[in-house]
């Protein structure tokens, strides 16, 4: 297989150094790892932007160049030990650069069927990568190494051969009350990809 992609629907809430306030009035900093976003009501966000201006804490930039952007993005390359980092406004995006990259011409890519990048991308995977998403697991949190090796064998004994390019596993299943796709699946479906 051409790769494993664990995914998560993960948005960091706090913009810029400044704490997220939650709306009990506690003001912690919060990472929230299932909504996109933050509970703030349009007045609340275009005060905390107006905030940061007024601080001169949001800088120009063009294109991602300069501004808060590229420092957001070298302070996560140090953090991380790598040479640099690329931002990306949604995690929809990051997951679907992250198949089409791991994909390469193994265009075949497994998915869960309650999946957000299945379900909630419209057909972008299809329309802009030329990706096939092939489902499994369906109104299911995860599938099995069986399913995995069903599909593969499909592809493999087919008119024309084709490879299986991803196995995408998101966790948690938003659709499914969050539910995780536990490690004691996830390992013998990694190990299955890791050899072949």
């Amino acid at each position: 297989m051409g790769g494993l992609l664990a995914a998560t629907a993960a948005q960091l809430n706090s913009f810029a150094g400044i704490p997220y306030i939650k709306k009990s009035g506690d003001s912690n900093k919060q990472i929230d790892f299932i909504y996109d976003g933050t509970e703030l009501s349009s007045k609340e966000y275009a005060n905390l932007l107006m905030k940061l201006v007024d601080e001169g804490k949001v800088k120009v930039d063009n294109y991602s160049k300069g501004g808060i952007v590229e420092e957001l993005e070298n302070k996560f390359a140090a953090l991380l030990g790598k040479e640099s980092a690329v931002f990306m406004p949604t995690a929809t995006l990051a997951n679907h650069i992250a198949v089409r990259k791991l994909a390469n011409n193994n265009r075949r890519i497994i998915v869960q069927e309650q999946s957000h990048f299945y379900n909630d991308s419209g057909d972008c995977a299809e329309t802009l990568s030329g990706l096939n998403l092939i489902t499994t697991g369906d109104n299911a949190v995860d599938f099995s190494v069986n399913d995995v090796v069903k599909i593969a064998d499909q592809t493999k004994t087919g008119r024309v051969q084709t490879r299986i390019g991803v196995i995408a596993i998101e966790t948690p299943v938003r659709r499914n009350q969050d539910c995780i796709f536990t490690y004691d699946k996830i390992k013998p479906i990694c190990d299955y990809a890791k050899s072949n």
